[in-house]
């Protein structure tokens, strides 16, 4: 078992991608469904279609940061993990990190 696992977009994508982590926490499905549907966006920079993976992700990490402490013990067994570490940026561009 891993002492600590940093969640970042990386693991974000494959966890929204897997669908023992959709059905255990419902609430990545709805990102899941805003990550699925056709963007239109700038054709040479995709600037929207990358906006809103972002908003997406952090969506996702907020979702998780509010389990209950039930929800996040079965988080950590399905990433066999013994603690968490979340680190996303304000709305001030201040980096926090959250660990449980």
């Amino acid at each position: 078992m891993v002492n600590l696992t940093v969640v970042d977009d990386a693991m974000v994508a494959s966890m929204l991608n897997d669908p023992k982590y959709r059905e255990a926490f419902p609430c990545l499905r709805d990102v899941k469904t805003t990550l699925s549907k056709k963007l239109r966006s700038c054709g040479s920079c995709g600037s929207k279609k990358v906006t809103v993976q972002q908003k997406s992700y952090m969506q996702a990490k907020q979702c998780l940061l509010s389990l209950s402490s039930g929800k996040r013990n079965e988080l950590k067994a399905l990433l066999n993990t013994h603690k968490i570490r979340f680190s996303m940026t304000d709305s001030k561009g201040k980096r926090i990190k959250w660990t449980f």
